[in-house]
């Protein structure tokens, strides 16, 4: 899953007999195999909201394994543009679609992915020479909210990175019996006032791209 639709289309490349199943209100979704194995490449937009309704709607016609591969800002002042994050937790503020799911309770709690799916993505990533930092992961609500304070509240409080989706993710996972993770390229750097924005049409970005949905597949399809 990634939020980006052109990107959805990018990654559709990698898989044999890629079919266009669904574009309804801009969220293309392809299914194909990759290694043999059927394999499913969706869209969620941005937000916890949308990625919470895409992914309860492919439970309802089947899927029962999610990778969320999409980008993040870094929290640490040693991150580079173009490191490869996997999510060992997630954290959020409390309220909206937590509360509608699971009621009030203590913010920025620490939510699991699945440790078996995760650990094979990170071993996958190490084997070709991908390297990436495993860490918790801020789900933001409000992009535009997020500045330099704001961040170091974050780090303080055990994030690595920021992006917009896994918290809520991980707590489906939990919740319907599935298998969640998340990898993220990291496009810029949140305490780095020296850094700026990798664009996602550069050959860099693209190259990372493809890098890490290979890994993904690949352990996907050894499932």
């Amino acid at each position: 899953m990634s939020g980006d639709p052109g990107r959805i289309k990018a990654l559709s490349s990698l898989l044999k007999d890629p079919k266009l199943v669904n574009e309804n209100r801009g969220l293309p979704v392809y299914t194909g195999t990759y290694n043999g194995e059927r394999i499913t490449l969706a869209t969620h937009q941005m937000g916890q909201p949308v990625i919470a309704i895409v992914a309860e709607e492919l439970g309802h016609l089947g899927a029962r394994t999610f990778v969320r591969y999409g980008t993040g800002g870094a929290l640490l002042q040693n991150m580079r543009i173009g490191d490869y994050v996997i999510g060992a937790s997630a954290s959020a503020t409390k309220g909206g679609i937590h509360e509608q799911y699971f009621g009030s309770e203590k913010a920025e709690q620490a939510y699991l992915p699945d440790p078996k799916l995760t650990d094979e993505i990170e071993g996958t990533f190490k084997s070709k020479g991908l390297g990436c930092m495993r860490g918790q992961i801020f789900a933001s609500d409000a992009f535009y909210a997020e500045d330099a304070r704001f961040a170091q509240n974050l780090v303080g409080k055990g994030n690595i990175a920021i992006d917009m989706e896994s918290a809520i993710l991980f707590r489906l996972g939990k919740l319907r019996g599935w298998s969640c993770a998340t990898v993220l390229i990291t496009v810029n750097n949140l305490v780095d006032r020296n850094s700026s924005f990798i664009k996602p049409d550069s050959p860099k970005f693209q190259e990372r791209l493809m890098d890490g949905a290979r890994a993904i597949l690949e352990t996907l399809s050894r499932r």
